[in-house]
């Protein structure tokens, strides 16, 4: 046996929730989360006992209070704003696993701090005629946010992960979004939002290759530009055809930002994808669907790449 881990975790929570309409054109929602969060039974075991540890036991508890607040600024407009915390806590693997390959090894940690985050958004919603429009702004500070790290090691020649508490990310974006049931002519109809982010580590205790070397850099896998439009057009009751797209920004995988080329093993990278969908309904219970995913054939990845110009065929039967 090359490793044995287990242990067990355990969430005892309990939540309540209350919506009061205290004025005419204001509502407010109150929630409180109450969390008890355990791990015992902690093991970790290589090489056939070579190295075998038993973790002590923890126990942790957190509230988290969230709360939502509307008025309606005209019949057809609401302004809202919502704030609340969430507590993401350590996986079993996280706390002790411990593995190792000829290729590659991970590294556990179990003394990991549970994830704390608390988020905040403003927006202003407003109804048109076939549709809406929505401008959001939203912000979030992360402390101990829990991060799997990949490097390669030269020298070990192999790949070494492992899972750390990076001390405060700070985010903060705005996005707008519209959708239009009638667009430009009847039967046409259009779904989208841009999104942008900035999202930076602003103290960090840990390090990738040298200390210091992750403060200031974009958090992993957050985009400052994302981008998304649908255009469905439903040419009698039976035939809709939807052309989608999707964009997003260029992006790190690692929390140094050192991963500059993201077209690659490991990377992840910016793309623009296309989508073509036609759906023919033959009659009550039977549909008939036809597709091209990446219509474009962009060539993008995460990690590994994402597939390429697919084409898919789905015939549908409905029991009802």
């Amino acid at each position: 046996m090359a490793s044995n881990i287990g242990g067990t975790t355990r969430m005892d929570s309990f939540y309540i929730q209350d919506a009061w309409r205290f004025a005419p054109r204001w509502l407010a929602v109150l929630g409180l989360r109450s969390e008890k969060w355990g791990t015992s039974e902690g093991y970790t075991q290589i090489a056939a006992g070579s190295y075998n540890m038993a973790w002590p036991e923890r126990e942790k508890s957190y509230l988290s209070p969230k709360a939502a607040l509307s008025y309606q600024v005209e019949d057809d407009a609401v302004l809202k704003f919502a704030s609340g915390r969430a507590v993401r806590m350590p996986t079993v693997f996280e706390l002790y696993g411990n593995v190792a390959t000829t290729n590659s090894q991970y590294i556990n940690d179990p003394n990991l701090q549970p994830e704390r985050s608390i988020s905040g958004e403003l927006s202003y919603e407003k109804t048109i005629q076939d549709g809406s429009w929505r401008l959001t702004y939203f912000q979030e500070v992360t402390e101990d946010g829990l991060f799997s790290q990949s490097i390669f090691d030269p020298n070990a020649n192999r790949t070494i992960s492992r899972v750390q508490n990076v001390g405060r990310i700070e985010t903060r974006g705005a996005e707008a979004s519209v959708q239009r049931q009638r667009f430009l002519v009847q039967g046409l109809s259009v779904v989208g939002s841009l999104t942008y982010t900035e999202s930076t580590i602003t103290e960090n205790a840990g390090f990738v290759a040298t200390a210091g070397d992750t403060i200031g850099k974009r958090q992993p896998n957050i985009a400052r530009v994302r981008a998304t439009g649908l255009l469905s057009y439903k040419f009698d009751e039976d035939w809709v055809g939807t052309l989608g797209a999707r964009y997003s920004g260029p992006q790190f995988r690692t929390l140094n930002n050192s991963d500059v080329n993201g077209f690659t093993y490991m990377g992840v990278s910016k793309f623009f994808t296309i989508d073509l969908r036609a759906v023919r309904r033959i009659n009550k219970q039977w549909s008939l669907a036809l597709g091209i995913d990446n219509l474009n054939n962009y060539q993008y990845w995460n990690f590994h790449p994402y597939p390429q110009r697919s084409y898919f065929a789905q015939l549908k039967y409905d029991l009802r």
